[in-house]
């Protein structure tokens, strides 16, 4: 009976106090969430879960709300998907946008919007890139090959 009760206030702290993200960083995602494995390729790449428009739309309102002035350009950015659907790691790595800082932000609060990278039937988390371009007040996407 003595061994069971030190086992429960052993065990149940252990488990109470375990790593788990609290706040969303890059860095406890990349090494909590995805074990610090970033996959470039994979069997079933990132894609889109309710189509290219949710995350046109996503982009254009988040845009909108935030009193971005929309200016023509284009640019690639990359990011992170991680196997809970978490954007991080958001980076511009072509092109020339005028509201880059507001598209990041936009893109880490748009994780429902992509279906999760898979290798072996597992989730796992993968780089994935998307073109953006905005003419005319409106927001245009793509996802592209990531060793273009």
């Amino acid at each position: 009976m003595r061994n069971i009760f030190y086992l429960i206030f052993i065990f149940i702290p252990a488990v109470s106090f375990s790593q788990t993200p609290d706040n969303d960083s890059t860095e406890q995602i990349i090494r909590v969430i995805c074990d610090d494995k970033i996959f470039e390729k994979c069997e079933i790449p990132v894609g889109f879960k309710n189509g290219q428009l949710a995350v046109k739309d996503s982009i254009t309102n988040y845009l909108k709300e935030n009193n971005t002035q929309f200016q023509n350009g284009k640019a690639t950015f990359q990011f992170v998907v991680a196997k809970n659907a978490k954007v991080c790691d958001v980076k511009k790595v072509s092109g020339n946008i005028a509201s880059e800082g507001n598209i990041i932000k936009a893109l880490q609060q748009i994780a429902d919007l992509w279906t999760v990278g898979k290798q072996n039937s597992r989730f796992i988390c993968s780089y994935a890139r998307l073109e953006i371009e905005i003419i005319d007040y409106s927001v245009k996407v793509n996802l592209t090959n990531l060793h273009k």
